[in-house]
């Protein structure tokens, strides 16, 4: 996995013009401000406020999955219940 963007299609493949990349250093400057640019219009058509501090790499990624899976099974009840306050 490059980033946490990085998802294989239905068929189980990955984007091809990702191809050979395995850490998000490897990938032109232009395509992480890209996805930055991305992830700021995309709040603002939602109405909400986004700070984007940085742009982590493979290793921040596959931690921040696993926090979230972490945070999932730990919630898991509480989340299907519609527990907004569940963390």
């Amino acid at each position: 996995m490059l980033a946490v963007l990085a998802a294989p299609d239905r068929r189980g493949v990955g984007d091809p013009a990702f191809e050979g990349f395995t850490e998000l250093e490897d990938l032109p400057k232009h395509v992480t401000r890209e996805i930055r640019r991305f992830f700021l219009d995309y709040k603002l058509l939602e109405g909400s406020a986004v700070a984007v501090v940085g742009v982590q790499g493979r290793a921040e990624a596959e931690a921040a999955v696993v926090r979230s899976i972490q945070i999932y099974t730990d919630n898991r009840e509480r989340l299907r219940a519609g527990d907004a306050d569940a963390e």
